[in-house]
């Protein structure tokens, strides 16, 4: 799935100025508007709850060097199966690789979205650009908190075929500027104390370890907006 789906952001008068969401990690400059709107939003967080419903089971198109993020439809789950069906993926997570019907039924249940009010999930494909070829996923669930905050928790895989390679990389640094484009206040992150890898995804993305701990896992975290 090659086509460019809009949406419309947290808040509408965030303006991305000097450049698109689309320029991922290759550079983008948020402008003098972006700024402005970033002060407006801390003095309207009722506002910033209502616009964060636009949101809702829609991601736009990401571009990077050398991936391109489209979003993730049902679909996309017989393609998937062969990137994700692997033993190996599963070594830090645990359980085992989703077959076609279950992968089918979990994409189904991405697409229609959560069931809690204020939260969003949005989810991408990782594709390479020049061949059109699904390498792997990557995730964020926005929430808003009590104090009317957005935090967004976000995800990667990518298939053991193509890592090794920095795609991860991109593709989680492409997912938390796109979030810092649209209004985010918070990006998290649970990483394994031994899981190398996603340490360094974590870290190339911008996020810092901090001393939290949920299920084993270290919490990382990014705070766009203080």
């Amino acid at each position: 799935m090659t086509r460019r789906r809009r949406i419309s952001t947290l808040c509408p008068e965030v303006v991305f100025d000097g450049g698109t969401a689309a320029d991922g990690p290759t550079g983008t400059t948020l402008g003098q508007a972006t700024r402005r709107a970033r002060s407006q939003m801390a003095s309207e967080a009722p506002a910033r709850t209502r616009c964060m419903t636009g949101f809702q089971g829609t991601s736009e198109t990401i571009v990077t060097q050398r991936l391109t993020l489209t979003g993730l439809t049902a679909q996309d789950a017989d393609e998937m199966l062969e990137v994700l069906n692997d033993e190996r993926l599963h070594v830090f997570t645990g359980g085992r690789p989703d077959t076609l019907i279950e992968l089918r039924d979990r994409y189904r249940r991405f697409v229609a979205g959560p069931t809690e009010p204020g939260d969003v999930w949005l989810n991408w494909i990782v594709r390479l650009t020049h061949e059109g070829a699904a390498i792997g996923t990557v995730q964020a669930t926005v929430s808003m908190r009590s104090d009317a905050r957005s935090v967004a928790n976000v995800a990667w895989v990518i298939g053991t075929a193509w890592q090794g390679r920095g795609y991860a990389g991109e593709a989680a640094r492409a997912l938390v500027d796109w979030l810092r484009a649209h209004g985010v206040d918070d990006v998290v992150a649970h990483v394994r104390a031994d899981h190398q890898a996603s340490i360094a995804v974590a870290r190339r993305s911008g996020l810092h370890p901090t001393d939290e701990h949920i299920d084993g896992e270290r919490v990382w975290r990014l705070i766009i907006h203080a």
